[in-house]
């Protein structure tokens, strides 16, 4: 028997893939004005990022990272720049978003927002868990604070 909706797709026996994975998210209160909060995440990047969740080991010890509205990349020490992410958002200093292009954290997003006032500065991480989890820890060492 032909279907009623002659134009209604064959059901398929495998399933659609998921385009958005499990999220999770962390929030650091730093005791610093927005913008200094901001020069502390995307200036000093390179002190402070788990280069090792978007480089092979072999090329995250002495990579220099760099994140803009352009993407997010690492200049290897050999030289060479690598772009690691696409920048899929840049509203900066109040926030950012990207999607990892390789290394063991291919595929996964990431944002970062800023939010607060003289006396201190929420920044809230989100994305995909692992990376999450990652970031605000080495983050949090950074800017010497307990996460």
């Amino acid at each position: 028997m032909d279907s009623l909706f002659s134009h209604a797709p064959e059901p398929s026996a495998t399933p659609e893939p998921s385009l958005a994975g499990p999220t999770a998210s962390e929030s650091l209160t730093l005791s610093l004005a927005p913008e200094q909060a901001a020069e502390a995440v995307i200036d000093y990047l390179h002190l402070w990022w788990p280069a090792a969740s978007v480089l092979d080991a072999q090329d995250a010890g002495g990579a220099h990272l760099w994140w803009d509205a352009e993407g997010f990349g690492a200049e290897l020490e050999d030289g060479h720049a690598l772009r690691l992410a696409e920048t899929t958002e840049w509203e900066w200093p109040e926030g950012a978003a990207l999607r990892v292009l390789a290394g063991p954290a291919e595929g996964a997003t990431l944002t970062v927002r800023a939010a607060g006032g003289p006396e201190g500065t929420l920044l809230a991480i989100a994305g995909d868990p692992a990376l999450v989890r990652e970031v605000s820890v080495s983050f949090a060492r950074f800017m010497g604070i307990s996460n």
